[in-house]
């Protein structure tokens, strides 16, 4: 083998350095557009209705659009289920709170948290209400 010349090993070092901090860019850009987590709770009193927007991040619980579907079929579907309700939530005791009040729905319910920039959408378990 003969001699290794000083530019080649140069070059080959700079190759490396350029692809890890590449690498390492990419990362962080894919961290930095991960959407927050989210939860939505519902609950059902009578035919009030209400719940709460849980995440981590206060911008995904804060001022967020809350929507209350009917569900059609046995598998919740936003697109296709009935909108009955919507509020926007609300700091109360150290929790953002929604509620709709007396909505006059019975039937399968559940609550959306509609999509917000950085957030992830969240949808909650179905509860079921009856008529009076």
């Amino acid at each position: 083998m003969g001699r290794i010349k000083w530019h080649t090993v140069l070059i080959a070092m700079l190759s490396a350095l350029l692809l890890v901090g590449a690498v390492t860019t990419a990362s962080a850009a894919k961290k930095k557009n991960k959407k927050a987590p989210t939860t939505v709770t519902i609950k059902a009193q009578g035919e009030d209705l209400s719940g709460v927007v849980k995440s981590k991040k206060t911008k995904c619980k804060k001022k967020r659009t809350v929507i209350v579907y009917r569900q059609k079929t046995k598998r919740q579907d936003p697109r296709k289920d009935q909108k009955v309700a919507s509020d926007i939530t609300g700091k109360i005791n150290g929790k953002y709170r929604w509620s709709t009040g007396n909505t006059g729905m019975y039937g399968n319910l559940y609550a959306q948290a509609a999509k917000k920039k950085g957030c992830k959408v969240a949808t909650s378990k179905t509860v079921r209400v009856l008529p009076k």
